[in-house]
C-alpha cells in the first residue's frame, strides 16, 4: 500500500534479508559504531565469535555497494528470509543482474561495477557466512516487531501525507530532495539505531529508519526516554533548541551562534536528532555535491518527553 501525494510516492517494505544486511552494516560501521545503540562493544564481541575464515573475508565487502544488494533484496520473488534470499542471488546470471540493477542506477548503466557477478559472489559468501554464525541466532521479538512495525506504517500510510509519514518513521527528516524522487521506500532496521542509512537511486530513495522493537528490563526506562533525558543534560544541546525555536537554522548558522566547532556542533545535531527533537529538512543531491540541510524545532517535541516520562513513573 501506498500514499500519494504531489511530492512523492511512500512505499513500505521489509523482509528478514534487509536485516541481514544492515547487521552486517553495522558490524562494519567502524567509528560510526560510538554513537549507536549496540556500540563499539557489541562490535568486538560479535568479531571474537566469528571464525577466521570469515574475518579473512570481511574486508572484501568493503568493495561491495551495499545499495545494490538492498536494490536486489527489493527485487526478489517469493520468500526473502536470508537462506532463500541467498539462493535466488547467487542463480542469477550476469544479464540477469544488469537487467535488474541498470535501470535503477544512478548515472548511466555503466557506473554499475564492471564485475557484477564477483560482486555478487563476495556478498553472498559473507552474507552467508554472516548469517550462519550470527544474524540466524537473533532473537526472534526483533524480526517480529520490525514486521508489525512494518504493518503499522502500511496503516498510516492511507491517511497520512508522505512527508509526515516520512517524518514520523525517520524521527524528525523531512524528506525533500532534488530532484524528487518517484517513490521513497521505508524499510524499519533494528541494528543500526538510532540512526536512519540512505540509499538513493534513480527514481528511488530507500530509507531504512531505526524501531525500539525490544521492550526494556523490568523497571528500566525505554530507549526513547533514555535518549530525551540525555540530550536535555547539556547546556550546549539546551542553547542550539533555544536557538531553533526561534527560526529555522542551517549548519553553518548553529556553528556560528553556538561559537563551537564543526565537529562538537555535528555531534550536538546528531545526539538532537536522534532523541526526535529536532526536524532536519534535507534538500537537494547529497551525491552530486549540492546538498542542504536546515534544521528547527519539531512542534509538540518536548510536550511527547513529559507524557512518555510520566507513562514510565507510573506504569506497574
Amino acid at each position: 500500500m501506498a500514499a500519494e501525494h504531489m511530492l512523492y510516492r511512500v512505499e513500505i517494505d521489509w523482509a528478514p534479508a534487509y536485516e541481514l544486511d544492515t547487521s552486517l552494516g553495522a558490524l562494519m560501521a567502524g567509528a560510526d559504531q560510538k554513537v549507536m545503540d549496540l556500540g563499539p562493544a557489541w562490535a568486538r564481541e560479535m568479531r571474537q565469535r566469528l571464525d577466521s575464515r570469515l574475518l579473512d573475508l570481511l574486508p572484501s565487502m568493503q568493495k561491495v555497494n551495499a545499495a545494490l544488494i538492498e536494490l536486489l533484496i527489493w527485487q526478489c520473488p517469493g520468500e526473502r528470509d536470508p537462506e532463500s534470499f541467498l539462493r535466488w542471488m547467487c542463480s542469477l546470471s550476469l544479464g540477469q543482474l544488469y537487467e535488474l540493477l541498470a535501470p535503477h542506477a544512478r548515472e548511466a548503466p555503466s557506473a554499475l561495477p564492471r564485475d557484477l557477478t564477483g560482486m555478487r559472489d563476495r556478498a553472498a559468501e559473507v552474507l552467508s557466512l554472516w548469517n550462519d554464525q550470527y544474524f540466524r541466532h537473533v532473537d526472534p521479538a526483533i524480526l517480529t516487531g520490525l514486521r508489525g512495525d512494518a504493518e503499522r506504517r502500511h496503516t498510516q500510510a492511507e491517511t497520512l501525507a508522505p512527508e509526515a509519514l516520512v517524518e514520523e518513521a525517520t524521527n524528525g527528516v523531512r524528506y525533500e530532495p532534488e530532484p524528487l524522487p518517484d517513490v521513497v521506500l521505508l524499510v524499519p532496521q533494528w541494528h543500526f539505531r538510532p540512526w536512519n542509512t540512505f540509499a538513493s537511486f534513480r527514481t528511488m530513495r530507500m530509507v531504512k529508519y531505526p524501531v525500539d522493537v525490544l521492550p526494556p528490563a523490568p523497571g528500566e526506562p525505554p530507549p526513547g526516554i533514555l535518549r530525551l533525558t540525555r540530550v536535555l543534560s547539556d547546556e550546549s544541546r539546551l542553547r542550539i533548541l533555544r536557538f531553533l525555536a526561534r527560526e529555522p537554522r542551517t549548519f553553518t548558522t548553529l556553528v556560528e551562534l553556538t561559537g563551537l566547532s564543526k565537529s562538537t556542533v555535528n555531534h550536538h545535531m546528531m545526539t538532537l536528532r536522534a532523541a526526535g527533537l529536532v526536524r532536519v529538512i534535507e534538500t537537494g543531491d547529497p551525491g552530486k555535491g549540492h546538498h542542504r540541510a536546515t534544521y528547527e524545532l519539531r512542534p509538540h517535541a518536548l510536550d511527547d518527553l513529559s507524557a512518555r516520562l510520566r507513562a514510565y513513573l507510573i506504569e506497574e
